[in-house]
């Protein structure tokens, strides 16, 4: 597993973390340190030449930076938190081959 596939994953918990109810810092917390995941996702995705994830981890980084809050609701943060998640998590498995079908 590389440091690709572990920083989907922390992203991953943190976002299915924030549909509980938590303090609002770690909120903020969590929006520092996805702002600059998805940086270095975007990076790392441009390194290995998967062009929509570059333009989907550079959108994200816009949603989720820290110096210019978009304002929506928290049923529309959870929402947003968990098709997210869910994505990052099945890019996961599926870049470690776990959706191949056996021969």
């Amino acid at each position: 597993m590389k440091l690709y596939h572990l920083v989907k994953i922390t992203i991953t918990l943190l976002f299915f973390l924030c549909l509980a109810k938590l303090p609002y810092n770690y909120y903020i917390f969590v929006r520092y340190l996805a702002f600059f995941s998805f940086l270095y996702l975007a990076y790392k995705s441009y390194k290995i030449g998967r062009y929509f994830e570059i333009i989907l981890f550079l959108f994200l980084a816009f949603l989720f930076k820290p110096f210019w809050k978009i304002y929506l609701t928290k049923n529309i943060w959870n929402t947003l938190n968990y098709i997210f998640g869910v994505y990052l998590i099945l890019t996961v498995f599926w870049d470690l081959g776990l959706f191949k079908k056996e021969q």
